[in-house]
């Protein structure tokens, strides 16, 4: 019954044990003892070695002494088989003032070897423990010990003043994967993360309202390393931070960014290249944030500044971000796969969007964007959007509320007084140029790519003005109806009808979307060569056309040659319809 001898002990030679031991024992440890020792005692010093036996049934042995003095001195170097160190924990905690105030009365020098402790479920293994008490400050000369195959070695000084000094912390592991273990969900990545080693090195000093910290941290061949000051009192820190990997997009899959579903080819948008972030960040009870950052990760470049706030009901992240160039990665419309909307929901943002360059994939390129980004009630509202389009202007909206069952979306945009100059969405019948305006409304609803396709309505309207349209040859179709020779006039409409490019006074064309069908209500050019007009549509799961453009060239009581577009839009196949050309003709014979 070790305790009734621990407390008689205390009566018989008081300060013997230190000073409130006995009340801060749990009362599941230190029941029972079975001991042998060669006992040493004179001169007010105690001193038990060759200690063997057991406490509490497990195995242990080494020495402990005690010598009277002002303040009283322990030793203890003891070796124990295993021990549950939750069950050590004492009963209350006093806070820093009444951790001083019991450790200012004594001297200690403790060294402890444990072969097996646990600590609530896990084991630790090899657990040394050397540590040291004086005038009230604490010396952890080692303390080891093996973990979730993690090996952790940590060091440093408590003064009695709480500065603390030379402070050390390591963390090897070969494999990290039991780490993520320890970790949220939500933050653990892909597990491709966390095989292989990983290092963590720690060093801090420096008062309770000031320790200065610098720790590195190497994983899945990231090196992260911070800087921050805390405030152990109000739990407020700051400091730089610089994270590097010689390959961002390697990051981007290690992470897991190649599972977002119905986005091909994710992270190739990034191009190849290595990752950079160079930030300001700082924290406290419920907030996080990056007073500034600075981001290149391959051809990406990012800057501004985010807030995390987490001290109400639903965490709100705020901020700007400035982007030099997005490569938007190209949604895939056949996917089944349900798009990751449930990223909207618990939380709110409101953040200002900046964006240099905004392409899509073979699309002109959208400059000097502006944006407001936010999201509440499980909605993305892009609002406030506007860029340029060469020498014209882009503006417009979207809302995406994941909330609604299903999802919904609807978006608005307006282009005016934009120049193309070049080939404009890189299709075999395309515009070269012209001065264009353009409006588009859009809903759909679904939760993957391809239900949103199938949902699809709006509208489309385009008007383009003193342009050349590429694909056929209106002039050249003009000069071959003109031949008096039947037969050479057909191959040279046939040849104009295959390729060559248009110029042309006024393009319209008005469309409707109705399920993911695109329809052209009205679609016209007209220019000195001749007129054409353009009727059918594409469907936009399948990317396939079925469109006839009916031309008449600029002479007396034209005839109507029709060219039929049918199959892949990026592809499709040409066939001359030309019976109109053959009865016009058979009739200026006759």
């Amino acid at each position: 019954m070790l305790r009734t001898t621990l407390r008689w002990l205390d009566e018989a030679m008081p300060g013997t044990l230190p000073p409130r031991m006995l009340a801060a024992l749990p009362d599941e440890v230190a029941q029972r003892a079975e001991l042998s020792a060669h006992v040493r005692a004179g001169g007010g010093e105690i001193a038990l070695r060759q200690l063997a036996g057991t406490l509490d049934d497990a195995p242990i042995a080494g020495a402990v002494g005690f010598k009277r003095g002002d303040p009283p001195a322990y030793t203890a170097d003891l070796s124990l088989d295993r021990m549950a160190l939750q069950s050590w924990v004492p009963r209350s905690t006093p806070g820093f003032a009444g951790w001083q105030k019991s450790l200012s009365g004594i001297d200690a020098e403790l060294r402890l070897t444990v072969a097996q402790a646990t600590l609530g479920s896990t084991a630790i293994a090899g657990l040394v423990v050397d540590a040291a008490i004086e005038a009230g400050s604490i010396t952890v000369r080692q303390l080891e010990g093996t973990a979730a195959g993690v090996r952790v070695v940590a060091s440093g000084m408590l003064g009695s003043d709480g500065r603390l000094s030379a402070g050390k912390l390591s963390a090897v592991t070969s494999d990290a994967t039991p780490l993520a273990d320890l970790l949220p969900a939500t933050w653990r990545g892909t597990p491709a993360l966390w095989l292989g080693p990983a290092r963590l090195e720690l060093q801090a000093a420096g008062p309770r309202e000031a320790i200065a910290v610098e720790a590195r941290l190497l994983l899945a061949d990231a090196r992260l390393e911070a800087k921050p000051t805390i405030d152990l009192r109000s739990g407020e820190w700051s400091g730089a931070l610089t994270l590097r990997h010689p390959g961002a997009r390697r990051l981007v899959a290690t992470l897991g960014g190649t599972q977002l579903p119905g986005l091909r080819d994710l992270p190739s948008w990034l191009g190849d290249g290595s990752l950079a972030l160079v930030a300001r960040v700082a924290g406290g009870p419920g907030r996080l944030s990056a007073e500034s950052f600075d981001l290149t990760a391959a051809a990406l470049h990012a800057s501004g500044d985010l807030a995390l706030d987490t001290r109400n009901e639903e965490p709100l992240v705020s901020g700007r971000i400035d982007l030099d160039r997005v490569v938007l990665p190209q949604p895939d419309g056949g996917s089944t796969m349900p798009l990751p909307f449930r990223v909207l929901r618990g939380w709110r943002g409101d953040v200002q969007l900046g964006i240099a360059t905004l392409t899509a994939g073979a699309g002109p390129a959208l400059r000097d964007i502006a944006a407001t980004l936010s999201v509440a009630d499980g909605a993305l509202r892009i609002e406030r959007f506007t860029g340029s389009l060469g020498s014209g202007t882009v503006a417009g909206r979207l809302v995406l509320d994941a909330a609604s069952d299903p999802a919904t979306l609807s978006a608005r945009g307006d282009v005016s007084g934009v120049v193309i100059t070049g080939p404009l969405a890189g299709t075999p019948i395309d515009l070269l140029s012209g001065r264009a305006n353009a409006s588009v409304e859009l809903d759909a609803r679904g939760f993957s790519p391809s239900a949103i396709l199938a949902t699809l309505g709006g509208r489309v309207t385009l008007s383009v003005h003193d342009g050349v349209a590429t694909g056929f040859d209106l002039f050249r179709l003009k000069l071959a109806v003109e031949k008096p020779d039947p037969k050479s006039a057909e191959l040279a409409v046939q040849d104009a009808l295959r390729s060559g490019a248009t110029g042309f006074d006024r393009l319209q064309l008005a469309a409707t979307i109705a399920h993911g069908d695109v329809t052209l209500d009205a679609a016209s050019l007209t220019g000195a060569a001749g007129e054409a007009r353009i009727s059918g549509g594409m469907n936009l799961v399948t990317q396939t056309l079925d469109v006839r453009i009916a031309m008449q060239p600029a002479v007396a009581t034209p005839p109507e040659v029709t060219l039929h577009l049918t199959g892949p839009a990026a592809r499709p196949g040409r066939t001359p319809e030309l019976a109109g050309l053959a009865r016009w003709m058979a009739e200026l014979v006759h």
